[in-house]
């Protein structure tokens, strides 16, 4: 599941418009004074380890500092659950930037400085430090001499598990971005119809992706999203939903799920999978087994997400006459 939080994130974070929002928003007044946002550059690659390369996200950017526009770097990173050793992680990514720029500036006699930023969201909230040094124990650094050989730093946390729709407004992001983290806010815990309610009151967001003219892309990425974390919402259901308590999104010439179609990502069911898009039986199945039976387990979803169309069609048989999820599911 985190590796399609991860997508939504670096989509999104990708513009340097909104990345240049979310750290006026985060870092210290101070700080965002000094930095000229108006230059801030995406770095083009990765510096994650090759083992990470499918559970975490980094996105790099470059920014002038202070009158003399030395280079610094901040880096961007995206947590699901609260992971103590984050700081860790952040001090390997750094340590990689580091050594790279060594590499392509041989002639430099000072390394640039980097500024780690975490985005979080989970149902409790970030309960871990922000602070490198919380990883030791407390007592072996209260030794003298101790602390002098150990790197010292703070990550910057934007923990929005629990953000409000005006504290998303407030940071001007555009559409797709404040969509993007009103749903990553929205996707741990809570029913479809909580999703759906939380969403809501952003339809003014919804019609300003259908009038753009990269709208179909917009919201293809967005419930490529949701299919993963809310199966049982449907671009048809979503719209609905919106046009109750927004009756521009029904006015529209071309409705959500339309745009969507348009993309690409709605196709019958003959077509078979599209590639990151739930298939509509496997939505109907989800959709069944949990107003069935209740609530369905997540290592389920993963498992019917991943099924072939062929074990599907076996799994929406039986679901008729089966008592149990496992009852459907057996081999």
């Amino acid at each position: 599941m985190a590796k399609h939080h991860d997508v939504l994130v670096k989509e999104a974070f990708s513009s340097v418009e909104d990345a240049a929002a979310e750290f006026r928003a985060i870092l210290p007044e101070e700080l965002v004074r000094a930095l000229d946002l108006k230059k801030l550059t995406l770095v083009p690659g990765s510096f994650r380890k090759k083992e990470l390369a499918e559970s975490h996200t980094d996105i790099l950017y470059s920014v002038p500092l202070g009158a003399s526009f030395a280079l610094v770097y901040v880096l961007f990173e995206h947590k699901s659950d609260s992971d103590r050793w984050t700081a860790l992680q952040l001090l390997g990514y750094m340590l990689d930037i580091w050594e790279s720029f060594r590499k392509n500036n041989p002639a430099a006699t000072l390394l640039p400085p980097i500024i780690p930023l975490v985005l979080h969201h989970s149902p409790a909230g970030w309960s871990r430090s922000a602070s490198f040094s919380s990883l030791f124990d407390p007592e072996l650094l209260a030794i003298p001499g101790v602390t002098e050989g150990l790197p010292t730093f703070h990550f910057h946390l934007d923990d929005i598990s629990h953000i409000s729709e005006g504290e998303l407004r407030a940071r001007a992001f555009s559409a797709f971005s404040t969509l993007a983290l009103a749903s990553l806010s929205r996707s741990r815990g809570g029913s479809e119809s909580d999703f759906l309610e939380a969403l809501a009151p952003l339809a003014d967001l919804f019609v300003q992706l259908l009038s753009a003219p990269d709208g179909p892309r917009a919201l293809r990425i967005l419930f490529e999203y949701i299919s993963r974390v809310a199966p049982g919402v449907s671009p048809q259901d979503l719209e609905r939903y919106l046009a109750e308590k927004s009756p521009d999104v029904q006015d529209l010439a071309m409705t959500i799920a339309e745009q969507i179609k348009q993309e690409g990502i709605v196709q019958g069911r003959e077509e078979g999978r599209v590639e990151g898009i739930v298939q509509g039986q496997a939505l109907s199945l989800l959709k069944q087994l949990k107003l069935k039976f209740g609530s369905v387990p997540i290592s389920v979803e993963s498992d019917i997400l991943a099924a072939s169309p062929e074990r599907l069609d076996l799994y929406l048989e039986r679901i008729l006459t089966a008592q149990s999820i496992a009852d459907v599911l057996r081999s």
